[in-house]
């Protein structure tokens, strides 16, 4: 009688379905924390905008002569458009206060809806400033 021996040196068909099953899992977290790094990215370039908003508001309001200046709040909406996205809303609030007759602050409060992750939820950035009337 002859001993046949068997080759066992292959995978199984249950070792290439659980080892599939793995890398799609693993595919999976990898896809969601792309996404999740997009959208943050996303976020974090908004800030930047809402910032460089507010220092422009900022500015403006540093060039406008005191005389010229009333308190009240002044709101406005601009729109930007980030890598081919559409446009983002955001809006410019600008609180202006007496201190005293030669004296001013001014806050500018830049408000947007966050999209991706955070989707709905309103951020804001806020500077302030005071301005003196020149004696």
């Amino acid at each position: 009688m002859e001993i046949v021996r068997q080759n066992n040196k292959g995978f199984t068909l249950i070792e290439v379905l659980i080892s599939i099953a793995i890398l799609i899992i693993s595919m999976f977290a990898i896809l969601n924390a792309l996404v999740v790094s997009v959208q943050q990215n996303i976020n974090n370039i908004m800030m930047d905008e809402a910032v460089n908003i507010a220092e422009g508001k900022m500015n403006e309001w540093r060039n406008v002569p005191f005389t010229s200046l009333s308190t009240g709040t002044f709101t406005e909406t601009v729109q930007r458009r980030f890598r081919n996205l559409d446009p983002f809303a955001f809006t410019i609030e600008s609180r202006l206060t007496s201190l005293s007759t030669n004296s001013m602050a001014i806050q500018v409060i830049v408000k947007w809806t966050a999209k991706g992750t955070q989707t709905g939820m309103q951020h804001s950035h806020s500077i302030s400033s005071v301005i003196t009337r020149e004696t």
